[in-house]
């Protein structure tokens, strides 16, 4: 699944879409003249593939742009991968307390513990990023591996501010930095590590990751010399860095066990037919259709392709002690929020 920025094929499908002109049956061909690594049979290949080159160029952009953005960055997937997993609205039982065994004689009575029945389950989030390309910018593999960069890293950008954005919303502890960091995290840990079952991670943004990797104690040494600017460990936790979490100066610790997570393939759809409403916030819509407030593009007539990509997502916390919160760092700890533009 570690594919991202160094899917070949990916990078020459995108790269075939420009050399056509944004034209798919065109895009094909070149495809099956140039990419003989692609052309395998529907056995050889699984259900995403089939013989028709031209019907079959938007699932196969699928099935490869699935790997490069399922590679273990941001936070989602690592925790979805370590945690739980579930079908969308399927019924879960959650309980306040954890099951635990006993020694028993014979005869005697098992203790038992009540479930909640939840019959929503997973309800799933739509998450969507799109961008606009020149056709000649995506005739180059450059071009095309940009293109893939920009849309994976807008797709996991908002699926983590979501997610953490709730995370914390449910978290059963939640205290501000003190300025002695390892006694805040010591207090943290024992907010979460309540059983010694848990998979644990660490979301920080890319400020705190700076700090964790380069503060010191009493002789100059590192306090964590595990820790790195990309995460590391921090006491034995991966840590995982999103800017997602820049604005909300918190730091979480997240036990993957106690969480429930469900997520779908990525649907990819490409145009260069489409009327683009150059505007942040686009007045066109199909359910109360205005007039576009900004300028209308064509994107045939501008020689331009647009890339769109969509996933759904969703989770539950099963437990409020599945997360624990360090709020107002920056105060305690004398960081910076890590604001970029």
């Amino acid at each position: 699944m570690r594919q991202f920025l160094n899917n070949q094929d990916l990078i020459g499908l995108i790269h075939c879409l420009g050399l056509a002109d944004g034209q798919l049956g065109d895009a094909a061909r070149i495809a099956q003249r140039n990419l003989p690594g692609f052309l395998k049979t529907k056995a050889d290949v699984g259900a995403t593939q089939v013989s028709d080159m031209t019907g079959s160029y938007i699932n196969a952009i699928n099935s490869l742009f699935l790997p490069a953005i399922e590679d273990g960055r941001g936070v989602f997937n690592p925790v979805s991968q370590a945690g739980r997993k579930a079908e969308f609205y399927t019924p879960l039982y959650t309980g306040s307390s954890p099951i635990i065994g006993e020694v028993v004689g014979e005869a005697a009575g098992i203790p038992l513990i009540r479930y909640s029945r939840d019959a929503q389950g997973l309800v799933p989030k739509k998450v969507a990023a799109g961008a606009v390309f020149t056709n000649e910018s995506l005739r180059t593999p450059q071009g095309a591996e940009g293109a893939i960069r920009e849309l994976s890293d807008g797709l996991i950008l908002a699926r983590d501010i979501s997610f953490c954005t709730d995370l914390i919303s449910g978290a059963d502890y939640s205290a501000a930095a003190i300025l002695d960091p390892v006694a805040g995290l010591k207090a943290l840990i024992d907010s979460v590590n309540l059983s010694g079952f848990g998979e644990f991670f660490w979301a920080e943004s890319p400020a705190v990751a700076n700090f964790f990797a380069t503060v010191r104690g009493d002789g100059g040494n590192f306090i964590f010399p595990d820790a790195t600017p990309k995460g590391g460990m921090i006491l034995g936790i991966p840590a995982l860095v999103t800017r997602c979490l820049n604005n909300l100066d918190s730091l979480l610790l997240i036990d993957a066990r106690r969480i429930v997570t469900g997520s779908t393939a990525v649907e990819i759809k490409i145009s260069s037919s489409a009327a683009i409403e150059m505007s942040d916030a686009p007045a066109v819509n199909s359910s109360t259709p205005v007039s576009p407030t900004g300028k209308v593009v064509s994107l045939f007539q501008t020689e331009s392709s647009c890339l769109l990509g969509i996933l759904s997502f969703a989770f539950k916390l099963m437990k409020a002690t599945g997360v624990g919160v360090l709020t107002d760092l920056s105060a305690a700890w004398a960081i910076g929020t890590g604001e970029e533009s």
